[in-house]
């Protein structure tokens, strides 16, 4: 019988988790002695030996902080107390707690713990942690947190569970990806946002060490100058693909440290998702968590016949995010089985199809067409050749809003709602109207003049829009979905 009703402190072998945890944290100092022994030609004893002083202080605090880190349960409460200059006290109600999963770095896999993390509704913060516990131990403090929320719950009525329920059995993977699939998955992400991200990091550090970059390499600028402007045009390309090349790379790299063994299971009670190769997370929501369902996908994974999956649970706005539940690399066969096990009431659903209001193109062209055409034709005037681009941009820019505006529509059916929008990158979510909270009608001045308005439907995960509706026909659904929202007998959470 697992007993928490007295203060427990991590595995002894937390410590070397704790270290390599803060390290981390430590490796910009390092740089700076990097910095320091390069700038002003000191001798490598300075930069070692501010690494082994950087080590000592950073497992002298590991230490302590594993000594000050406690966790009890107090009545109804879960309590982390912890902190080593400002000690802090964490008390979680148990009706509060949203999930509990569990994850698995590289270092805890060598020292045989895993980390244990709670979401907790209503907060945007971090989620809870606890760093280093046997496996074993682990789920066992799992289950009992899992039990102790379901048993509060039953006796305040806030969810229908039976008290006596056991932990989950699943069952076969739904979704299982190995190594091909995951660099598939590599190989067709948003290289775009790889670049900013990979740029912002870059950047960051030139910033803070301007001074140090630019006296180490101005000699080798100097040197290469006369070879830049006499080769630019083989230079500049060979660049290009070395980037993009990077960008694959890091990419794949990320996709496998990320996605490696991915599988996804749904039992009768909770879905559940496990991944990683080098930190092995093991992540579950409650089905009757589940708000909505979203899938997506983009050119180069619709070559691979590939869609990504988001399960978005009820959570706080600022952590809807991390709360969702990601499965990218899915085939359609895959998503089908989903939804089944899901939304089977929207399987055999015969859905009734809304489109967008032809203003919607207008709007869209005129935002992402004409406008910006615009703006780079008016640079015309100072260099002739905005003048092409401004007409190859019209040229790209116009089918490609007047497409995307076209695929924006509603689908209504008795027992939920669809939404779909997006060409290049399309995107379809699924809603049953009993998760809805509520729903409205906004309108600006132009819409009221035009008799169009745009429709929002509000979960506890987040919300939906359906853009630009004919007022007449929005305000026809608004009334029969409230009317579906407060006449289900059936609750969001």
């Amino acid at each position: 019988m697992l007993d928490l009703s007295k203060p427990q402190r991590q595995s002894p072998v937390g410590v070397v988790v704790l270290f390599f945890k803060h390290l981390r944290k430590a490796v910009n100092f390092v740089f700076y002695f990097f910095i320091l022994k390069y700038s002003t030609d000191s001798s490598s004893l300075v930069l070692w030996a501010g690494i082994a002083v950087i080590a000592i202080i950073t497992l002298v605090y590991s230490i302590l902080i594993y000594r000050k880190f406690l966790f009890y349960v107090q009545g109804d409460e879960f309590i982390i107390d912890k902190g080593l200059f400002n000690r802090e006290k964490i008390a979680v109600p148990f009706e509060r707690i949203q999930s509990v999963h569990i994850d698995q770095n590289v270092v805890q896999r060598a020292l045989k713990v895993v980390g244990l993390k709670i979401d907790t509704a209503g907060s945007g913060t971090k989620e809870l942690e606890i760093a280093a516990l046997p496996d074993a131990y682990a789920r066992s403090i799992q289950e009992f947190l899992l039990e102790r929320k379901k048993q509060v719950a039953a006796e305040e009525d806030i969810v229908e569970q039976e008290v006596g329920e056991t932990f989950k059995t699943f069952s076969k993977p739904l979704i299982q990806l190995n190594l091909l699939d995951v660099v598939k998955v590599g190989l067709t992400e948003n290289h775009l946002k790889t670049s900013f991200a990979l740029f912002a990091l870059v950047n960051g550090y030139y910033w803070q060490n301007q001074d140090f970059f630019s006296t180490f390499f101005l000699d080798y600028i100097k040197e290469g100058q006369a070879v830049w402007l006499k080769k630019w045009l083989i230079i500049l390309p060979s660049m290009v693909l070395a980037l993009l090349l990077i960008l694959i790379v890091s990419s794949v790299v990320l996709s496998i440290l990320k996605y490696y063994g991915l599988q996804f299971r749904i039992s009768s009670k909770e879905v559940q998702k496990v991944s990683g190769l080098l930190k092995k997370t093991e992540y579950q929501i409650p089905i009757h968590k589940i708000q909505y369902l979203k899938y997506s996908s983009n050119p180069l994974r619709r070559l691979f016949g590939l869609k990504t999956i988001v399960v978005k649970q009820a959570s706080s706005k600022a952590s809807a995010d991390k709360q969702s539940l990601m499965i990218p690399g899915c085939k359609e066969f895959q998503l089908q089985a989903i939804i089944h096990e899901l939304f089977p009431e929207l399987e055999k659903s015969s859905f009734t199809t809304f489109k967008a209001n032809n203003y919607l193109k207008v709007q869209m062209v005129l935002l992402f067409a004409i406008l910006p055409a615009t703006l780079i034709g008016l640079l015309g005037f100072l260099d002739a050749r905005a003048f092409s681009i401004s007409i190859l941009w019209l040229l790209i820019a116009l089918p490609l809003s007047i497409q995307c505006a076209s695929n924006m529509h509603l689908e209504i059916d008795s027992e939920g709602l669809r939404l779909r929008k997006g060409w290049i990158f399309p995107k379809t979510e699924f809603v049953k109207y009993y998760k809805l909270q509520s729903v409205s009608i906004r309108q600006n001045v132009f819409q009221k003049r035009r008799k169009v308005a745009h429709f929002d439907f509000y979960t506890a995960a987040g919300s939906l829009r359906m853009w630009q509706l004919d007022e007449e026909v929005a305000t026809e659904l608004y009334n029969y979905i409230l009317y579906k929202i407060e006449s289900s007998d059936q609750t969001w959470m």
